[in-house]
């Protein structure tokens, strides 16, 4: 797989602590090859021998959170700034604004789905209560 990583994405780099996922949502500060700034690269996972080698990437954590970062259901916590260098591509997940914004979209539609069906089929006395109030 292929991913264009530039100087200001955002990221998560995801872990495991106590058996939960956690993931640290980071911005790229710095890309390094070979002791060179870049300010974009394309980097290489999943493909052996042919994954990119030689580069580093300089992140800054923002916030936490714990368990799948695509969750809807996951809340992300600020934290205070620190910066650690990467070169664990695997475990660097580079954030698509509008994907996340399609899946949280669709989670919202079917929540609002379900509080519809469960109001349109409340007990026949609810329903009269609240015409009465």
């Amino acid at each position: 797989m292929e991913t264009l990583y530039r100087t200001g994405d955002l990221v998560c780099y995801s872990g495991y602590y106590n058996g939960i996922t956690k993931s640290l949502w980071c911005k790229v500060i710095d890309i390094i090859y070979y002791g060179e700034s870049l300010q974009e690269c394309i980097i290489i996972t999943g493909q052996g021998n042919l994954n990119t080698k030689g580069i580093f990437l300089k992140l800054s954590t923002i916030g936490v959170s714990y368990g799948d970062f695509n969750s809807s259901s996951v809340s992300i916590e600020e934290v205070e700034k620190s910066t650690f260098v990467t070169e664990d591509f695997n475990s660097v997940h580079l954030i698509d604004y509008n994907y996340m914004k399609t899946i949280h979209d669709k989670f919202i539609d079917i929540a609002n789905y379900k509080i519809e069906f469960i109001y349109k089929n409340r007990n026949i006395e609810d329903k009269i209560n609240e015409i009465l109030k």
